[in-house]
């Protein structure tokens, strides 16, 4: 059986669980988060909202707004922060979202 991985910085990332490790701490993603981590890490950690959101358009076929976007992210970091005291997803102004390695 293949379990695909995907890999980043300090990112282990195992899409059909939904699951990922930062420096061996486990963390279990909604759907969302699992579908955001999927994207930066293709985009060699960065990623930019205005085609994240057309991105989640097609995924959700309806428009997404936004505002809900940038909520479920703060949401992750935070998530991210509790369980490593890491701060590894970062946003630029005018740029949108990086990995912080």
């Amino acid at each position: 059986m293949n379990i695909e991985v995907k890999e980043y910085s300090c990112i282990i990332y195992i899409p059909n669980q939904k699951e990922m490790y930062i420096r061996q701490s486990r963390i279990f993603l909604t759907n969302f988060e699992a579908l955001f981590i999927n994207y930066i890490l293709d985009n060699s950690g960065y990623c930019n909202l205005e085609s994240f959101t057309k991105y989640l358009s097609k995924v959700y076929g309806r428009e997404v707004q936004r505002k809900c976007i940038v909520v479920y992210i703060g949401r992750l970091r935070r998530k991210i922060y509790y369980q490593t005291g890491d701060k590894i997803i970062k946003s630029k102004y005018s740029f949108g979202y990086f990995i912080n390695s």
